[in-house]
């Protein structure tokens, strides 16, 4: 009967640690998609999933909305534009460094034709690159915005989902290049 017992809570044990490990690696996968984006020459970079890091109490209490935290007025009147909140929409993001420029990817839940509104509405330069339109603002460190999961119709565009972006600040266009490329070629 002990061996029995024994044979039993092995097997389960064995059983959960591979439920486990297939968990994992899928979790795993969709959370190195975003730094996959990212050019390979980059000196520093960081990943966080937003939505595991908001399970923890302490985290989650820091990443929501402060209510004493203030709000520049652009963010106030981007948040009344596209109903973008970073604190729900904002769930996994990848960074790079590159002496003083950034480069990053993240997965959001967004409405794009209000974000492009929005940024068309704000004065945002408009420059196709690799076929993807790509938004920028600013001169001295220039910040573009491109939606690597591009909606491929108005009717799609106008629907609230999860999509990913990239982002770069600083620099000429060579790294969101770089990112849109590796998207288009699926470089890894």
């Amino acid at each position: 009967m002990k061996k029995k017992t024994i044979a039993i809570v092995a097997a389960l044990t064995a059983l959960a640690g591979a439920l486990t490990a297939v968990l994992y690696l899928r979790h795993a996968r969709r959370d190195t998609e975003l730094l996959e984006l990212l050019p390979p020459d980059l000196d520093l970079y960081a990943v966080a999933d937003i939505g595991s890091l908001k399970t923890n109490p302490a985290l989650g209490k820091l990443l929501s909305d402060p209510t004493n935290f203030p709000h520049d007025e652009d963010y106030d009147r981007f948040i009344r534009a596209t109903g973008f909140r970073y604190e729900s929409d904002l769930k996994q993001i990848a960074a790079g460094k590159s002496g003083p420029d950034w480069i990053g990817a993240a997965r959001v839940t967004v409405g794009q034709a209000r974000v492009v509104q929005y940024l068309e509405s704000q004065g945002a330069e408009k420059k196709i690159i690799e076929g993807k339109t790509v938004y920028s603002f600013g001169r001295l460190r220039p910040f573009r915005l491109v939606f690597i999961d591009e909606a491929s119709n108005s009717a799609a565009a106008q629907e609230t989902k999860d999509t990913r972006i990239a982002y770069t600040i600083g620099g000429d266009d060579s790294r969101i290049r770089q990112t849109i490329e590796r998207r288009n070629k699926d470089l890894r």
